[in-house]
């Protein structure tokens, strides 16, 4: 894992796009928070994720992670949309909220008292 890591770092990445894995252990905070820290700075950041999944209630660590990119100036967020991803089989609506934003410095360890890190 680590010459992946070493070998990814090594590549200079100025982008990363997820889409829907986030929040359902599929992709955990701290996986994300570290492919985040693989991005060179001023490097985009896409991202969609459920929206329970970033509000303050959130038990899968990513209210804690993005709240504090985004208060810390780790990320520049530029983009937050809201948008209906789905309807449930009852026909209630599930949302999403898409994020599109800028990294300014790498998630830092003292973030690490509120994200399970890898």
């Amino acid at each position: 894992m680590l010459c992946l890591i070493w070998a990814l770092e090594a590549k200079n990445l100025n982008c990363l796009v997820t889409s829907g894995a986030l929040g359902f252990g599929d992709i955990p905070a701290s996986a994300f928070a570290e492919c985040y820290n693989l991005i060179a700075v001023d490097g985009w950041i896409a991202f969609n994720i459920k929206e329970d999944f970033i509000e303050e209630s959130d038990s899968t660590d990513f209210f804690n992670l993005v709240k504090g990119m985004i208060d810390g100036g780790i990320f520049n967020l530029r983009v937050r949309h809201r948008y209906c991803h789905r309807l449930m089989v009852d026909g209630s609506p599930l949302y999403y909220v898409a994020m599109v934003g800028v990294k300014k410095a790498p998630i830092p360890q003292a973030l690490n008292k509120t994200v399970q890190w890898i």
